[in-house]
């Protein structure tokens, strides 16, 4: 998932004192709090669900055991337990803080208010969770109370790390970006962090603020420090495995010999290419046409590819050769595992938008699985995604984006793929520059409706008004009217950019 903010916050309050657990639950508690810490997140689970059974369904065991998923990327467990420990302990401050971020990140900015306003009345003098409240309030357009909230807690001399990114987040609309400066690098300098996450984050927040400051070098130091201190690590060969395995497998012959679903449904619009090419602003436009539903980062195709290897060979691992094991029954019933939750985001709409990127890898079984599916392929200037790349903090996964090395060796890949997927799949496919669409947002905008197959309507170009969340990185940019900064944005990083040329094979 890309996204540029990341939990934060000190220790959670959790409000009113539960009551004790028996020794059992305790003692499986504590277990998996040690697993946890030794970083066996899978063992630290089945310890924190052995407490929830051994206490009956205690909040604080299901806290533990939603935290620990949420630490796993299973966004859908973690849900569950939240909500099961705000069921049966109305007053568990942690379980309501983090449902509200939950379904921030999950799309939901009605019940991520929900439950930010809720757990702040539960503790009404706690500034962290006027915090959380602070940053729901964002995310549901109400940028001014939001900005408030923040700066009543700098006026009475607060400090967190979570305050100076916040105060990072609102200084372009304020006008105080020194002052937050100031403020994340105090932070950097004095290196007390409760977890690496924290000088993670500042580092990207001085990123940001340089950057819109013109102190370039500056910001550039600071995003490479941050990802150095992230710790992500790029291993190149299984993508370089993947792509060769996909383009050796899926032939013109073989994708006509396939089985085929039969559905006919055009539902799904697929809006892939690399992160930060521009997949935000053209959903965001398309979604803003009346019988369009824009869903953002879906998850689910690539829960299916993994449905699909565990039904032909019992692991669940995506591998290309595992369609030709499959019947038309099995491939009708993994193209309904994702239609008909995704029906159900948008009863009434025509097309439904998934724009997570990364599909990009699962286009032969998008023509196996949605044959009548629409592709729209979002390309960009290398330098420029690499650049926007570099200087954002994802979330989970994107190791790539570590170092310049990194990205050109992915970007290669990418671009292998998109061209073999080109010459021998019938999709339609759309593509869609960035740069063009910048040049001329209404031509472009009307050449994706078209190609969905339905009417123009002028509100695709007030994209900007949409309310609609939009829970990645790109959350401000497509609240604004299109602007033409971000291309050949590369030019005030140009000295840093040799790594990158060399990669791509630039000579």
């Amino acid at each position: 998932m890309e996204t540029a903010s990341v939990i934060t916050k000190e220790q959670s309050p959790q409000g009113s004192s539960p009551a004790p657990l028996n020794d059992q639950a305790a003692r499986e508690l504590e277990i998996g709090d040690a697993r946890a810490r030794a970083g066996d997140v899978s063992d630290a689970i089945r310890h924190y669900l052995a407490a929830v059974e051994l206490s009956g369904g205690a909040a604080i065991c299901h806290c533990r055991a939603g935290g620990a998923y949420w630490k796993q990327r299973n966004l859908p467990r973690a849900m569950e337990h939240f909500q099961l420990a705000a069921r049966v302990d109305p007053t568990s401050v942690q379980a309501h803080e983090a449902l509200g971020e939950l379904y921030s990140i999950c799309g939901d900015s009605r019940l991520a208010l929900q439950y930010a306003r809720r757990g702040a009345e539960l503790v009404p003098n706690d500034p962290e969770m006027a915090l959380s409240l602070a940053a729901a309030l964002q995310v549901n357009r109400q940028s001014e109370a939001a900005a408030q909230i923040i700066d009543a807690l700098h006026r009475v001399g607060y400090r967190s790390v979570r305050l100076a990114m916040m105060l990072a987040g609102i200084a372009q609309s304020t006008g105080r970006k020194a002052e937050a400066l100031a403020e994340v690098e105090r932070f950097l300098q004095e290196g007390k962090f409760q977890f690496t996450g924290q000088a993670v984050v500042l580092h990207f927040a001085a990123a940001s603020l340089l950057d819109q400051m013109g102190r370039y070098d500056e910001a550039f130091a600071h995003a490479r420090e941050g990802k150095r201190v992230s710790g992500a690590k790029y291993n190149p060969q299984p993508w370089e495995n993947q792509a060769d395995e996909s383009i050796s497998y899926f032939t013109r012959r073989r994708v006509s010999s396939l089985p085929r679903a039969t559905h006919e449904s055009r539902l799904p619009v697929f809006i892939v290419g690399m992160p930060r090419s521009g997949t935000s602003l053209i959903e965001q436009i398309v979604a803003s046409h009346p019988s369009v539903f824009g869903a953002g980062e879906l998850q689910r195709l690539t829960d299916v590819a993994f449905a699909a290897g565990q039904r032909a060979f019992g692991q669940p691992r995506f591998r290309p050769n595992c369609l030709q094991h499959l019947s038309i029954n099995d491939v009708e019933n993994l193209a309904a595992q994702y239609l008909e939750p995704l029906k159900a985001l948008a009863p009434g709409a025509r097309r439904i938008t998934d724009k997570m990127p990364m599909n990009f890898l699962y286009l032969g079984l998008i023509a196996v699985l949605f044959p009548e599916a629409r592709i729209i392929h979002c390309q960009r200037d290398p330098r420029d995604t690499a650049i926007s790349c570099m200087m954002s903090n994802f979330l989970f996964g994107h190791e790539f984006t570590a170092d310049f090395q990194s990205f050109g060796h992915f970007y290669k890949q990418y671009e292998r793929l998109m061209s073999h997927w080109k010459t021998v799949l019938n999709l339609p496919i759309l593509e869609v520059r960035y740069e063009e669409l910048v040049k001329d947002l209404e031509g472009q905008s009307r050449r994706m409706i078209q190609f969905l197959g339905m009417p123009w309507d002028d509100r695709c170009l007030k994209f900007h008004e949409n309310e609609r969340l939009v829970a990645t990185a790109s959350m401000e940019q497509v609240r604004q009217p299109l602007y033409s900064t971000s291309v050949g944005r590369w030019r005030h990083y140009e000295k840093h950019l040799a790594p990158l040329a060399a990669a791509l094979g630039w000579g």
